[in-house]
């Protein structure tokens, strides 16, 4: 398994930094830190996905599924979830992998702010008769 190096990093952190997305997220320092080092410790597939799928945080928002609300915690992330937290489902192909995400969203007092994709993992895909898929995930390129 090849490593994420210092410089796919700074590029994803680059491209996204304060840019907003469809759901009106904004990625920002905080995003490129949680999502590239993640408190929770993952899976080694689960992980590698996550950062492949990366350079496609605004695809995968834009095509994620609004799955609910939360209140945030004893008010532990402060003012940036001062509104609590929106999750959202996403799918997305690694080769002809799929993987399944839920996005976070912090819902700040002044702006949200895309914080993470947790619970990735590996799923099966519905296909039709005629073995097409039922679903529409993001298609990535296998960049590693």
């Amino acid at each position: 398994m090849q490593k994420l190096t210092k410089m796919d990093k700074n590029h994803n952190k680059d491209r996204f930094k304060g840019k907003k997305q469809k759901k009106n997220a904004l990625v920002s320092s905080k995003t490129a830190g949680e999502y590239t080092h993640p408190a929770k410790r993952m899976k080694k597939d689960a992980y590698r996905a996550k950062m492949q799928a990366s350079t496609e945080l605004d695809n995968l928002v834009k095509a994620s599924e609004f799955i609910g609300h939360k209140n945030d915690e004893n008010g532990r992330h402060g003012k940036m979830a001062a509104n609590g937290w929106d999750y959202y489902k996403t799918i997305f192909r690694l080769g002809d992998r799929y993987f399944e995400g839920k996005v976070n969203i912090a819902k700040g007092t002044d702006v949200d702010v895309l914080y993470d994709i947790t619970d990735i993992k590996e799923r099966e895909i519905a296909k039709s008769p005629s073995g097409q898929s039922k679903e529409n995930p993001i298609s990535i390129s296998n960049l590693y």
